[in-house]
């Protein structure tokens, strides 16, 4: 039987509802969503507004990759313009209620471990739960590293779970910084990065 083509596009600011269902679907049973938010009725009231606001940055100043409606994959190059989440603490406020502080602490922990060298990030990973399985991650990761092979550009990332570790070690990941969490209580991060392919030129 062969297996079935998963089409990867570059979302548009149309889709910012579907990216913020993928996102939403994808990450409400993940490592972190129970430190973040315990109460799993809360949790699935509140990250569609905080996705919201996430979806409607990285559309304007990042790529956003979705595979049809089920999956979708958050870029930004570390290159690139200083674009910040306009009024982020206000909304992020607004959106998370007496979760800020964690939501705080996540935000501010990540960025101290980013790397200096130039590199493209993969904030987010998403597949819908009823779609895991079928090759759709791979075909996202796939998608980006293409682009970044051609160009000989490095990415990096934050694995927070043994499956997504192992996840990222097939496409080419190693450990990067060490292991770090944001308390006792807290999942640990793994940070993880990819040099390009040496192998594969850039073709005009």
């Amino acid at each position: 039987m062969t297996a079935a083509v998963i089409d990867v596009r570059q979302a548009t600011e149309d889709d910012v509802s579907t990216v913020v269902e993928i996102l939403t679907e994808g990450f409400l049973d993940g490592d972190f969503a129970e430190w973040l938010i315990p109460d799993p009725q809360e949790r699935a009231r509140v990250y569609p507004h905080y996705f919201q606001i996430l979806a409607e940055h990285a559309l304007n100043a990042g790529w956003v990759h979705l595979a049809g409606t089920d999956g979708v994959a958050v870029w930004y190059d570390s290159a690139g313009p200083e674009a910040p989440i306009p009024d982020y603490p206000r909304r992020l406020a607004e959106a998370v209620g007496e979760a800020l502080p964690r939501f705080q602490t996540m935000d501010e922990e990540m960025e101290k471990a980013h790397p200096g060298a130039r590199h493209h990030y993969l904030s987010h990973l998403a597949v819908r739960p009823n779609r895991r399985g079928h090759g759709i991650g791979t075909a996202l990761l796939k998608h980006h590293h293409w682009f970044l092979d051609r160009r000989q550009i490095p990415a990096y990332l934050e694995a927070t779970g043994n499956n997504n570790q192992r996840l990222y070690e097939r496409h080419g990941y190693q450990r990067h910084h060490p292991i770090f969490g944001f308390g006792l209580s807290a999942p640990k991060v793994r940070p993880m990065w990819r040099d390009p392919r040496a192998d594969v030129l850039l073709r005009a």
